[in-house]
């Protein structure tokens, strides 16, 4: 394989602390309930936007929502490297697979400058390239945006990969006819990764590299 596109919270790095820190600050500055960090598990993958609506549990007014989006937007801005650290073993194989003359590039459902602060800051020009959540396209597993980054990257889709944590991106990878790598290590369990769609399961990094 020439290509591996991944994910970023649950696949590379794992930022489930940051997050639900960031998201139970604003929850309890409204007087909301903070939320267990194990729950946001399954509150990420589809975008910040849902994943505070999840947190919230009820409905509230449109104009309450927008305040505390924009608070977790600006808390998150400067508390995104916290506790988050790439996964054990990551690093080590994005090294390698650089040495190998792999293109590897992110395309998450975060929203894009803070994905790439992030990948900039912990994988440098290993991985240079960052697609995330941004006004030119819809959110994953709407093929959309990784079928620009192909495009982008000239990559052809027998030879490239899509790595991830969830059912988003076994999806993902499906609509747009890549292969798709369910990691264990990350947010969601086997069972959603097989039902959607998963060609593999990899349950540690070194276990890409069997797949180049």
């Amino acid at each position: 394989m020439k290509t591996i596109l991944f994910d970023l919270d649950g696949t590379l790095c794992n930022t489930l602390e940051d997050l639900a820190i960031a998201t139970n600050t604003v929850l309890t500055h409204h007087g909301f309930s903070a939320r267990p960090t194990e729950n946001f598990k399954t509150y990420v993958g589809n975008g910040a936007k849902m994943q505070l609506k999840r947190a919230i549990g009820e409905s509230i007014a449109e104009e309450l929502f927008a305040q505390m989006l924009q608070e977790y937007l600006d808390y998150y801005g400067t508390h995104y490297l916290v506790k988050t650290a790439p996964y054990d073993g990551v690093k080590d194989v994005v090294e390698l697979l650089y040495q190998k003359g792999v293109t590897m590039a992110v395309v998450t459902n975060k929203p894009e400058p803070m994905a790439k602060r992030i990948v900039a800051e912990l994988f440098g020009e290993r991985i240079p390239k960052v697609w995330g959540n941004n006004p030119d396209f819809p959110l994953k597993p709407d093929p959309t945006m990784t079928l620009h980054v192909m495009e982008q990257l000239e990559a052809i889709p027998e030879e490239t990969l899509f790595v991830g944590d969830s059912g988003v991106d076994m999806q993902t990878a499906k609509n747009a006819g890549l292969t798709a790598i369910g990691v264990t290590w990350g947010f969601r369990d086997e069972k959603e990764l097989a039902e959607s769609g998963a060609d593999y399961l990899i349950s540690h990094p070194q276990e890409l590299l069997d797949k180049i």
